[in-house]
């Protein structure tokens, strides 16, 4: 317990946060019908949590300060892999998209062809079948080189 009462902020070294995980995970192993390991439990997804926080911080520090996608994919994937089930996924998620977009650039003039209509032929002159019901059509603009959503 004491290497958890002396967690850093996210911003600083885990280590200490590493260790009380490591002791709670223990906790849980050696004495799962203790009146203490529900809280270990409880207190292992708030480490987690807080090695995900550490590693995404990386990761924008990567991508904003360094202009590094590749490091920041790396540590993006890693969240992913790793420190699933944690409250940092959505974000994670976010920066990779745009991570992606930072590295492949802007969708390029006839590149999706999710909405055409199915009577027209896309740009590689093919038709398309008609999108299922429910879900939202992306249309190409032809005057612009972005793709939004219709509504």
């Amino acid at each position: 317990m004491s290497y958890y009462d002396q967690m850093k902020p996210v911003e600083q070294d885990q280590a200490l946060t590493g260790k009380a995980l490591a002791q709670f995970k223990r906790l849980v192993k050696d004495y799962p019908q203790s009146r203490y390991a529900s809280d270990a439990l409880a207190k292992i997804d708030i480490c987690r949590g807080r090695l995900a926080q550490k590693e995404l911080f990386i990761a924008h520090y990567y991508y904003d300060q360094q202009d590094n996608t590749a490091a920041a994919r790396q540590r993006l994937e890693g969240i992913l892999k790793n420190y699933q089930h944690t409250l940092v996924i959505p974000e994670t998620l976010f920066l990779l998209a745009e991570v992606n977009f930072r590295e492949r650039g802007p969708p390029r003039r006839g590149r999706c062809s999710a909405g055409w209509p199915p009577s027209m032929p896309t740009p590689s002159g093919k038709a398309r079948r008609p999108a299922p019901i429910g879900l939202q059509v992306i249309r190409c603009h032809t005057t612009s080189s972005t793709c939004a959503p219709t509504r």
